[in-house]
């Protein structure tokens, strides 16, 4: 080839150097972060209730799915406590983000501890514990811990492939008929009726390898779901898939995963049948059509589970996100259809030297416009997507942000690569005024800038998936970090009693307020007493008497008390049968 050819190689290499180095950025970003956080609960965490709560409500910071064992409450002793399972919260107005579980009658005194196991509606699980108490804690109260690590490596791994093959599988649907009809039109009959069986021939083992890489990613990503939430291994869930489906049919998440899987069948069928009907020269109108359709609805399934779903102006976000990926998916699989399939046939031996690049021409073309428009919406949507997350450059600093200028910067090469092809490779094929071998080159090198850029396609799919399983700097949501209360204890001894006295000092502002819980044993057992009572002397002089609440055998409780941190002279009087016993005991509350 003469000088322009020589350049579009060298374009090519350095393409290639550039493609080499933000794909090995993309491959080693950050770790994926936890999405729906709690934001509030009641029982607060870190709380002393002063009577049994009836149930136990959690408030996220975005929806979640909730199925009847999501969240566990265990008691004191580590048990769990029988409640009949946690459920969306009914309250109008409810848009999802609060889980309720109801608790029996009457919880006896102690620290109780609540996990839950939930996926949020971005498709993300978040796990996490917090404890209360009840009367008097028989524990340490501890601010709540929430996971932060993101998804396990098989979500991830599950993600990965359900996402890759499901994009590659839209655009070998929609690349009959948005390339090879098209085409076909442009070219004489008899090459267009070789190019379009052989392009067909050659694209039924790239459906059938995408569509199981779509269907094995969706069932991992299923297992790994049912997993967090029955704490179970993903793989014990995967040995089960009957319990799978039925514990994630009915949540938003399941559903939609579940929906995946069927438009990837009916996408992968009707793809076979278009091929079928290409070798038998029939008309492809109408599979190519429900190819769309099916395509349309694979992609809407991974917006409704991505960051887009829970947005504010969800319906917009949603609609963009799917254009996005819609427009991703034409592109990628275009190119792989393209690269196995479009270019391989229109260069086989049954073709002249003239219509081999003739149909190379008319289907590089084609490819091209198509390419171009996909871009154009990628571009749009893609910017839109960024824009309503950035709010200041400080953004672009956390995990989110440094993975969103990975993929720009693999978008720009991307788009060297393809202005490369437009302005120096295209024009070789299409002007039939020049040398039939410069042509032939011509062929040959928009063969391999197809790979490059089929290349260039992975690693941008590989930071996309990284972009949507970190949260966005605007999703970062307060997390619930109530302070753990004061927790004192005493100690005290009088005619062979011995009583032991915990002061719990808790809430916040005007609210704060004190529970003693005391404790009388004899010998090493506890001692019961029909009643109880205390006096509290502070640095003051002034003497408070209070009475106790019996709680548990040996066990009474105060009511909740306005006293001021310090240190408290208590005496305790328990009524025993032989007589009252007064017990003295110094405690420092705060």
């Amino acid at each position: 080839m003469g000088g322009r050819g020589g350049f579009g190689r060298r374009w090519a290499r350095a393409c290639a150097v550039a493609a080499v180095t933000v794909a090995a950025l993309a491959l080693g970003a950050g770790p994926a972060s936890a999405h729906a956080v709690l934001v509030n609960a009641d029982p607060g965490s870190a709380t002393v209730a002063p009577t049994s709560p009836a149930q136990v409500q959690l408030h996220f910071s975005e929806p979640v799915d909730v199925s009847a064992d999501s969240v566990d409450v265990l008691d004191p002793d580590g048990a769990p406590v029988a409640t009949s399972g946690a459920r969306p919260a009914a309250s109008p107005g409810s848009t999802g983000n609060a889980v309720v579980v109801p608790l029996p009658a009457a919880l006896r005194p102690g620290t109780y501890i609540v996990r839950w196991h939930l996926i949020s509606r971005d498709g993300h699980p978040t796990v996490g514990e917090y404890r209360f108490a009840v009367r008097t804690p028989s524990s340490p109260l501890a601010a709540a811990s929430q996971g932060g690590a993101g998804p396990s490596p098989q979500a991830a791994t599950g993600r990965a492939l359900s996402a890759g093959g499901g994009l590659a599988l839209v655009g070998l649907a929609v690349f009959p008929l948005l390339v090879l009809r098209p085409t076909r039109r442009r070219l004489p009959a008899s090459v267009a009726a070789v190019v379009a069986a052989e392009s067909s021939r050659r694209l039924r083992i790239p459906t059938y390898v995408a569509a199981a890489a779509a269907v094995g990613g969706t069932l991992v990503v299923l297992a790994d779901n049912a997993a967090t939430r029955s704490g179970r291994t993903p793989l014990a869930e995967l040995l089960h898939p009957v319990r799978v489906l039925s514990a994630t049919a009915g949540t938003r998440t399941g559903n939609l995963l579940l929906l995946r899987l069927a438009a990837i069948g009916a996408a992968a069928l009707l793809v076979v049948l278009i091929h079928r009907r290409h070798e038998q020269r029939r008309s492809t109108r109408l599979p190519a059509i429900g190819a769309g359709a099916a395509a349309g609805v694979l992609v809407l399934t991974f917006a409704l589970s991505s960051h887009a779903a829970t947005e504010a102006e969800s319906r917009l976000a949603v609609s963009l996100d799917s254009l996005h990926l819609l427009a991703a998916g034409v592109w990628a699989g275009g190119l792989l259809a393209l690269a196995l399939a479009g270019l391989p046939a229109a260069r086989q031996a049954q073709l002249s030297p003239d219509a081999s690049a003739q149909a190379v021409g008319a289907l590089a073309g084609r490819f091209s416009v198509v390419a171009q428009a996909a871009m154009v919406t990628l571009l749009g949507t893609g910017a839109y997507a960024a824009l309503i997350k950035v709010t200041a450059w400080s953004d672009l600093s956390s995990a989110w942000g440094r993975d969103l200028v990975v993929k720009l910067a693999l978008w720009v090469t991307v788009l060297l690569v393809a202005a490369g092809n437009a302005f120096f490779v295209v024009p070789a094929l299409a002007d039939r005024a020049r040398d039939r071998a410069e042509r032939r080159a011509a062929a040959g090198q928009l063969a391999s800038s197809v790979r490059l850029e089929l290349g260039l396609a992975a690693g941008l799919i590989v930071a996309a998936g990284v972009l949507s399983a970190t949260a966005p700097p605007a999703q970062t949501a307060p997390v619930l970090t109530a302070n753990a209360p004061a927790v004192t204890t005493a100690r005290g001894g009088q005619s062979g009693y011995a009583v032991d006295v915990q002061a719990v000092r808790s809430g916040k502002g005007a609210a704060v307020s004190t529970v003693f819980g005391v404790s009388l044993t004899t010998e090493g057992t506890a001692a019961s007493a029909p009643s109880a009572s205390a006096t509290l002397t502070g640095r003051d002089g002034i003497a408070r008497a209070f009475e106790l609440d019996l709680v548990d055998q040996g066990q009474w409780s105060s009511p909740r008390l306005a006293v001021s941190p310090g240190s408290y002279r208590m005496t305790v009087q328990v009524d025993r049968a032989t007589g009252a016993v007064r017990i003295p005991v110094t405690v420092r509350v705060g």
